[in-house]
């Protein structure tokens, strides 16, 4: 057994390697809180695994009942991102959030598969004012936003989500990490 698992071995290390060198389970705890999701959020998160924001879509469609807009949004992902065998099936439900449509898909992997071919909106000139983005918790959001913002102002080589997490890359030979908060984020701009 290891120390994850025996609860005995942990209380052994911790007094026998930890406390000699002045090492105390408060740093340690600090350290773990720091470095990992918020719990609310990151359940939050899980609950919009399946999801995809998509602005830019024209406004009469807002109009319109959601068969007729899950008809269009069939089309938009047969057509223009060459995902041929989707269906009506594959959208479990859509909803306007503001000036978001909110796509929830019966399945990661056709969510995963739109969000991948993504770009190909912006390359079709009837469909480049349409934008298709992971559907982020507000702090994740906010995270998001300031982590572009350290992008534009050039503070950081990259910015992107990646299934509902936040990553960043401090240089081009640098290698991407997760970060969970604003503290972590100003960390990842450090040299």
């Amino acid at each position: 057994m290891d120390c994850k698992t025996n609860p005995e071995r942990e209380e052994y290390v911790i007094d026998t390697v930890l406390k000699p060198l002045g090492i105390g389970l408060g740093g340690i705890t600090r350290h773990r809180e720091l470095n990992k999701p918020d719990e609310k959020d990151a359940a939050d998160q899980k609950s919009k695994e399946r999801n995809l924001r998509i602005r830019g879509l024209p406004e009469k469609l807002d109009k319109l009942d959601k068969k007729h807009i899950e008809d269009r949004l069939v089309q938009l992902f047969k057509n223009r991102l060459g995902i041929t065998d989707i269906e009506h099936s594959d959208i479990e439900n859509i909803y306007w959030l503001g000036e978001n449509l909110i796509v929830c898909f019966t399945s990661k992997e056709m969510r995963y598969r739109v969000f991948q071919r993504k770009k190909r909106t912006s390359s079709n000139p009837d469909t480049k004012n349409i934008s298709i983005h992971e559907d982020l918790t507000p702090s994740r959001q906010k995270l998001l936003y300031e982590a572009r913002n350290l992008f534009r102002a050039k503070k950081i080589y990259a910015s992107w989500s990646e299934c509902g997490n936040i990553r960043v890359q401090r240089t081009k030979e640098d290698r991407p990490r997760t970060v969970y908060n604003l503290k972590q984020l100003a960390e990842a701009c450090k040299k």
